[in-house]
């Protein structure tokens, strides 16, 4: 007895550790998923509305007095959802339009100098599961902006508290794991030591019966093997039970990393739009997308028996994946236009079936010097030709936004002997490392 008591203390320590890391990290991983889902929705909201005010109406709101209609639209998100609260703040966070009943008893708008920096680029931020003596609340907010730089900040607040019913639950199921998980080991440690007391006792009688002068028993003192069996098993276990939370471990990490449509059309960026740096008749060049977030932009370099075109464009697509999917779609539309028509025909036709935001087309063959230019004028919806010939400088191709092209006619005018794929590379060092858009540079060769 003594024997089994004390294997059974060695064993429980290391089920109930076990059972304890798994409740844990099961823990840890359904309240992340909890405090996910709020955030997305609460950010969701404040973005949505923020791309459905307009600029313009926003800088003439002075207070709520003066709101125009377009805010009914977001009283009536509200409606449905009374742990929600919304509210309209200038670049200066000064309030021009909260949902709140009594504003003035309403819980205080904050959002740190470091994270209001970070809307000047980013689509929103989001504060953490914040509390107060009113309780759980999480923050998020949007700005509302167009050319002239963010006229608006959206704030959507909501209740945290539904938060608590949830963890309750979670908790439950940790407890339960853990007893079932207890109770297990203990069944297994009463099993194992019986087993091994059961071979001590057969050892014992051998080395009585040896010491009695029956020697021929000493043969099967090979029987303790088992023993050596069962700590090998030990070790299978505790290898099998690693491999199993490292398994774990990379699930959530692989979950986290394709957590959103924005993570997916990158993720398609950079699977079905590689680099191409290539020659084609007689011409060397160098097509990119500037980074993974480009999700909205193309190029492309297609031939037609001595002809070659080509393009870079933007779409004006939803974010997400339906931006690169309606990007490939619309260049693979524009190569099949052209094998068939010419090059003015090809692009008008095209331009009429896409909301296109900039577009650049280039056409040329290896027996002439002459060089087509077509490009989409946003102000009269329309593609515009220009016939030149090619020269020593480099031609840029980019749907880059104007107030960073400069510094591509900088480059180019400065490293005009680069090769296309050292200017390009230049050109990408000197934007901003998530500086969406696409850029192909070509030199006659």
């Amino acid at each position: 007895m003594k024997i089994r008591t004390q294997n059974m203390l060695a064993i429980m320590p290391l089920f109930l550790g076990l059972a304890v890391l798994i409740g844990a990290l099961m823990y840890i991983v359904q309240y992340r998923e909890l405090i996910w889902g709020l955030d997305e929705e609460t950010t969701s909201i404040a973005v949505a509305t923020a791309r459905h005010l307009d600029a313009e109406q926003v800088r003439a709101l002075e207070d709520e007095s003066t709101a125009p209609s377009f805010l009914d639209a977001a009283r009536a998100v509200l409606d449905w959802d009374k742990a929600r609260r919304m509210a309209v703040l200038s670049p200066q966070m000064q309030v021009l339009f909260d949902s709140a009943e009594d504003p003035a008893q309403a819980r205080p708008i904050a959002l740190p100098p470091a994270q209001r920096a970070r809307l000047d680029n980013e689509p929103y931020v989001s504060t953490s599961v914040e509390q107060d003596a009113r309780g759980r609340y999480v923050m998020a907010f949007s700005p509302v902006r167009d050319d002239d730089g963010v006229a608006a900040i959206v704030m959507v607040e909501t209740d945290a508290d539904v938060l608590t019913a949830h963890e309750q639950r979670i908790r439950r199921n940790v407890q339960g794991l853990i007893v079932v998980a207890a109770l297990i080991g203990v069944g297994i440690a009463l099993l194992i030591s019986r087993i091994i007391s059961r071979r001590i006792d057969r050892l014992t009688r051998m080395a009585s019966a040896i010491g009695e002068g029956h020697y021929e028993q000493a043969d099967e003192t090979g029987g303790i093997q088992e023993i050596q069996d069962l700590s090998r098993t030990f070790n299978t276990m505790s290898s099998v039970l690693s491999e199993v939370v490292s398994r774990t471990r990379r699930a959530v990490v692989e979950a986290e990393q394709f957590r959103t449509d924005d993570d997916l059309a990158r993720a398609f960026v950079d699977t079905f739009m590689p680099a191409e740096h290539r020659q084609v008749q007689g011409v060397e060049l160098s097509a990119v997308n500037m980074s993974s977030r480009s999700s909205g932009h193309f190029f492309g370099i297609w031939e037609k028996q001595q002809h070659v075109m080509a393009v870079v464009g933007e779409i004006d697509a939803e974010p997400g994946l339906r931006a690169p999917l309606n990007a490939s779609a619309a260049a693979s539309l524009l190569r099949e236009y052209w094998k068939t028509r010419d090059m003015e025909a090809a692009c008008t036709a095209w331009g009429n079936l896409f909301n296109i935001r900039s577009a650049h087309a280039l056409t040329w063959d290896a027996d002439s010097d002459g060089i087509t230019h077509c490009r989409w004028d946003s102000d009269r919806a329309t593609f515009v030709t220009q016939n030149s010939t090619w020269t020593d400088a480099p031609v840029v191709l980019h749907t880059i936004p104007e107030q960073e092209s400069h510094r591509i006619r900088l480059y180019v005018s400065t490293y005009a002997h680069l090769t296309p794929k050292e200017l390009t590379q230049e050109i990408r060092l000197t934007l901003n490392k998530d500086q969406q858009g696409a850029i192909i540079v070509l030199k006659r060769s």
